[in-house]
C-alpha cells in the first residue's frame, strides 16, 4: 500500500538497523495495515496461503488466516472487503479511534492523536485517503515508528507503551472483535482473530516493560 505519512526515506535518510524481534512486530503491525486499507492484492493472497507459522498463539492465529486465505479466491475476499467496510447505506466495521471512543468521525480521539504525532515529527500526506485514527493508518504509523521510518528515529519502548496505550489499547480489541463476529465473511473474520491475538501480545510485552522500567 503506499505510504499514508509522510516517511524517513521520503527526506533522504536510511533507517538504522532495528533488532529482529522489533522487525517482526512491525511487520506484524504492516501486515494487518494492509489487511485493513483494502482486501489483498495477488501477491498479498499468495504470500498469505503460504505462510508457515510456528505454534505459538500468533503463530496459531496466522494458520487459521493462512488456511482460510487457501480456500478464499481473490474475488471473494474483496467482495468481504467491501461488504465490511465500504457497505452501503453504512459499512458494517467503521475502525475509527474516534468512532469506537467517541462515537462520531473527526472526534476529539483524532485531535489528541494528530498532537502526538506532530510532537514526533510525523505529518499526513495530502493525498492520503484516511485519518491518522483509521485502523490501517495507525498500524502503518506503529510500524514507521518501531523500524525507524519516520524523522525522529525508531522510538524507544517507553514511548511506543505511550502510544499504544493511549490510542491503541483502548478500542482497537473491540474492533478485532466485532470482525470476528462479522459471520458472513471468513477472511475478515480470521483477520480480527490474528489482530486480536496480536493486540494481546503487545498489551502482556508492554505490561513487562512497565514492570523493569
Amino acid at each position: 500500500m503506499s505510504a499514508q505519512t509522510k516517511s524517513r526515506e521520503e527526506a533522504g535518510f536510511e533507517p538504522p538497523p532495528v533488532p529482529e524481534e522489533e522487525r517482526g512486530r512491525a511487520d506484524m503491525y504492516r501486515l494487518l495495515s494492509i489487511l485493513l486499507a483494502r482486501a489483498p492484492d495477488a501477491a498479498t493472497h499468495r504470500l498469505l496461503c503460504e505462510l508457515e507459522p510456528d505454534d505459538s498463539l500468533l503463530g496459531s492465529a496466522l494458520a487459521s488466516l493462512s488456511a482460510v486465505a487457501r480456500s478464499r479466491s481473490i474475488e471473494a475476499v474483496s467482495d468481504e472487503f467491501d461488504t465490511l467496510f465500504l457497505g452501503m447505506p453504512a459499512p458494517r466495521i467503521m475502525p475509527y479511534a474516534s468512532y469506537y471512543l467517541n462515537g462520531q468521525l473527526f472526534g476529539r480521539s483524532l485531535a489528541e492523536l494528530r498532537m502526538r504525532l506532530a510532537a514526533l515529527g510525523v505529518g499526513r500526506k495530502s493525498d492520503a485517503a484516511e485519518p491518522e485514527d483509521h485502523i490501517a493508518t495507525l498500524f502503518e504509523i506503529m510500524s514507521g515508528l518501531i523500524m525507524g521510518a519516520f524523522a525522529s528515529g525508531p522510538l524507544p519502548l517507553d514511548e511506543q507503551r505511550t502510544i499504544f496505550r493511549a490510542h491503541i489499547a483502548p478500542w482497537v480489541s473491540k474492533c478485532f472483535g466485532d470482525l470476528e463476529a462479522a459471520d458472513a465473511s471468513a477472511f475478515y473474520m480470521a483477520v480480527g482473530h490474528l489482530g486480536r491475538a496480536f493486540i494481546q501480545m503487545e498489551t502482556e510485552a508492554f505490561a513487562m516493560v512497565s514492570e523493569h522500567a
